[in-house]
């Protein structure tokens, strides 16, 4: 009877695909890239907690002016797409707190949360072109404001080039994003630890 192989190693410099990242509000992600998503558009699956969360989730490290998601200060039960236009703040409501949703804007600038069409995003927007863009990091300045989960995120430039494609993997009990664009690993800018989902792959 011949031995069992062993299992295959896995396709990247990770140990396992897990489902999700869950930051408790001291954790963030640095994506690498200055500016906010109406020049990165986004294409998400992830949860915020808005009774705990401050400011974006997703967004620029500058908060004035910028185009992210966030929960709505006043009233932390809705999670909304934000962007700028002459210095007004837009508001997109796209899920609700404590609750998964995904979200994308398409290479036409349309809205879509969690398949449906909410809208067009303005060509117009006050763009930050020199801030960088953060995952769970965000807020006036100051980092560790939010809670929740990530299960992937895709960001392409102006709607075309993919620049980033992240899932959620662990290095033995440790939680990073993989870029498969990149080939490379995105770990924890903050303190603490993620919080690891079971592994799916």
């Amino acid at each position: 009877m011949k031995p069992t192989p062993p299992p295959p190693p896995p396709p990247g410099p990770y140990d396992a695909v897990i489902e999700y990242l869950e930051s408790t509000g001291s954790q963030f992600i640095d994506t690498g890239l200055l500016g906010g998503l109406d020049t990165f558009y986004p294409d998400v699956k992830m949860l915020v907690n808005g009774e705990q969360s401050r400011y974006y989730a997703l967004g620029n490290f500058n908060q004035a002016g910028q185009c992210g998601i966030m929960a709505d200060a006043g009233n932390v039960s809705q999670i909304n797409f934000v962007y700028y236009i002459n210095n007004s703040r837009i508001y997109q409501t796209i899920g609700e707190s404590g609750v998964e949703f995904s979200f994308m804007v398409d290479s036409e600038r349309n809205m879509i949360a969690e398949g449906r069409f909410i809208g067009t995003l303005p060509d117009n927007t006050s763009k930050l072109t020199n801030s960088k863009l953060m995952l769970w990091g965000t807020g006036y300045g100051q980092p560790f404001n939010a809670y929740g989960k990530i299960f992937y995120l895709r960001l392409r430039e102006n709607g075309s080039v993919l620049v980033r494609d992240f899932i959620p993997v662990r290095v033995g009990q440790e939680g990073y994003l993989y870029d498969k664009v990149s080939g490379q690993l995105f770990g924890n800018a903050g303190t603490g630890e993620f919080i690891l989902g079971p592994d799916v792959g």
